[in-house]
């Protein structure tokens, strides 16, 4: 149903993962170490009163995207693959294309809920509780 694919430039040699929703709520991760060996997974479940409103908000969230400042240039090659119902919906950056707020909102929730796995040289910005690996 909504995937969130946590990708590499080609020849990087860092690892990946792949967490998957499900409708029901359930949600499975699986990372990948730098030579594409499967390292760990884990899986769960998101609490049944907040399913509803997660997917809810996941269907109505306008994926619109503005451009990225011109002037940022990073050497970073990692990026991340967001799908909903096999259909991509977008794909992050460092420098790349920005997302609306709603949307990015939606995606720090699924990413919260989802326990999306803070990868080897992941950077954390915890002044958001919600962002990635601030769990």
């Amino acid at each position: 149903m909504f995937e969130i694919d946590q990708r590499v430039e080609h020849g990087a040699k860092l690892d990946t993962s792949t967490t998957m929703l499900y409708g029901n709520g359930a949600w499975r991760s699986e990372v990948r170490d730098r030579y594409g060996t499967l390292a760990r997974t884990s899986e769960g479940c998101v609490a049944a009163e907040l399913i509803g409103d997660l997917l809810a908000n996941l269907r109505d969230a306008r994926w619109q995207t503005s451009a990225g400042d011109p002037a940022c240039h990073t050497d970073d090659k990692r990026f991340t693959v967001y799908t909903w119902h096999a259909r991509r919906v977008f794909t992050a950056r460092r420098c790349g294309d920005k997302l609306d707020r709603d949307s990015r909102h939606v995606l720090d929730q699924v990413e919260y809920q989802a326990h999306v796995p803070a990868l080897d040289d992941a950077r954390m910005d915890c002044t958001n509780p919600l962002a990635r690996g601030c769990h």
